[in-house]
């Protein structure tokens, strides 16, 4: 089932068959605004696959933030509401590729009928996250961060807060937790904005960079120990 559903996704992808994607993807898929457009969100990068696992077999809300981008996509209560109706697993596809980025599929259960739900891909972490942190940096005098704020702990995320008299030039910032692999970019006038970060339950580092003509430079680095 999730070979045949995954392979007609790709073939459709790289035909740019708009109406053959559209007969596998889940009704309530971010995916299907695209679509309704007539264009294709999500496009793994290969046109077919040499097999899948089924990597997580009840999935879970929490199972599918934890891929790279849908914490941006998604809110949780919207994928609790629909995971309490519905049947969700997360299949791994070999496209034997390595340049190809999504591998991982969320497949979710609309009418009794599996269909693709999202796209992304599994974040690789150290057995202890700690392991891969680096020096903390304070941007102490808030030339680019106004304040770091923690959700629940339940929720292991933080709202990013940029100042809003900002003390250096940059036409881009990037806030990112570099465990759990979530950012945010803002580009042009950032001052002001924030963004809500997804980190990683074991721990995490959030990192805010600042680039300006192609010159990056860390402004911030502080590490989130649950």
């Amino acid at each position: 089932m999730a070979s045949d559903l995954i392979g007609t996704y790709l073939t459709a992808a790289s035909e740019q068959d708009i109406d053959g994607l559209s007969s596998v993807v889940h009704s309530e898929s971010p995916i299907r605004e695209g679509l309704d457009s007539g264009e294709i969100m999500l496009q793994p990068g290969a046109s077919s696959h040499s097999g899948t696992d089924i990597v997580v077999e009840d999935a879970t809300a929490d199972d599918v933030l934890s891929l790279e981008y849908a914490a941006l996509q998604f809110e949780r209560s919207t994928l609790e509401g629909l995971f309490d109706d519905e049947d969700a697993m997360l299949v791994s596809a070999d496209m034997g590729d390595s340049s190809v980025e999504l591998d991982t599929w969320v497949l979710v259960t609309d009418q009794d009928e599996w269909r693709v739900f999202w796209i992304g891909a599994r974040q690789e972490t150290p057995d202890d996250p700690t392991d891969a942190f680096d020096e903390p940096i304070e941007d102490s005098e808030q030339q680019v961060v106004s304040d770091i704020t923690y959700g629940e702990p339940s929720e292991h995320t933080a709202k990013v807060t940029l100042t809003d008299s900002p003390g250096i030039e940059a036409d881009t910032i990037v806030v990112e937790s570099t465990i759990a692999g979530h950012d945010a970019t803002f580009e042009g006038s950032w001052s002001g904005s924030w963004a809500n970060i997804k980190l990683h339950p074991e721990g995490d580092q959030i990192v805010v960079t600042a680039i300006d003509d192609g010159s990056e430079v860390v402004v911030h680095r502080e590490h989130y120990e649950p």
